[in-house]
């Protein structure tokens, strides 16, 4: 018992930890076929977000609608977890190249056929973390205007550091 009492708070806190983790690299795969689809088509693509029952969606708008529909490639976000959540790290550790960084506008990211965010907007940054704790930390996807992308992490009350 004594040793369960101090291993299962250890195992939960890893496992929150690499849920947000697997979030985190899900959207910023999603963002890495947005661009491929853009170039691949030879045309504009545009990441969308919107609110679904309990969550976040985020979603490729393939058919051009300016809605995420059954057909559109999409990440889901957990109920528990949300995009921009409060008391997440400020910009000024990402470094100078993300120091100016702002969240997508609500037309979404979109990116032109040659790959790059279209009208040379950005960089972006869509922070993600636990809506009702900040224990587990937080994760940040950045987009630059030339369309890298990278994935970064923060401890509660830390600074970022880059993963990807």
């Amino acid at each position: 018992m004594v040793l369960a009492a101090i291993a299962i708070p250890s195992i939960v806190s890893t496992y929150a930890q690499y849920r947000l983790g697997v979030q985190a690299t899900l959207i910023a795969n999603e963002i890495d076929q947005l661009r491929m689809t853009a170039v691949r088509r030879n045309s504009t693509m545009a990441l969308l977000s919107g609110p679904t029952v309990g969550s976040t969606v985020l979603c490729i708008d393939v058919n051009k609608t300016n809605a995420c529909d059954s057909r559109d490639p999409e990440v889901v976000l957990p109920a528990d977890m949300q995009i921009a959540p409060s008391g997440a790290p400020g910009l000024t550790s990402l470094g100078t190249n993300y120091s100016s960084a702002v969240t997508p506008p609500s037309a979404g990211i979109i990116f032109g056929a040659n790959g790059t965010i279209s009208g040379g907007a950005g960089p972006y940054i869509i922070v993600i973390g636990y809506s009702n704790s900040s224990k587990y930390g937080y994760r940040a996807i950045t987009v630059t205007p030339m369309g890298q992308i990278k994935v970064w992490t923060a401890s509660s009350g830390g600074s970022w550091s880059s993963t990807s």
